[in-house]
């Protein structure tokens, strides 16, 4: 009787540590569907020196010097 639930309780916590990772993994590919990223903003004066231009669809900088 006692060795029945001791092998009841591990089938039952190990069922539960992969259902917590499988709704973790769910929430991070829903997390990362919905949210955008944001564009970093350029905070450095070194970008004054720079133009930014677009070659071939794709997007570069070109010094202005």
């Amino acid at each position: 009787m006692m060795l029945d639930l001791v092998d009841m309780l591990e089938s039952i916590m190990g069922n539960t540590s992969i259902y917590k990772d499988e709704v973790r993994r769910d929430n991070n590919e829903d997390r990362q569907q919905t949210m955008p990223r944001k564009k970093k903003k350029l905070v450095s004066n070194v970008w004054d020196s720079f133009q930014k231009v677009e070659v071939d669809g794709s997007k570069k900088v070109v010094c202005n010097f």
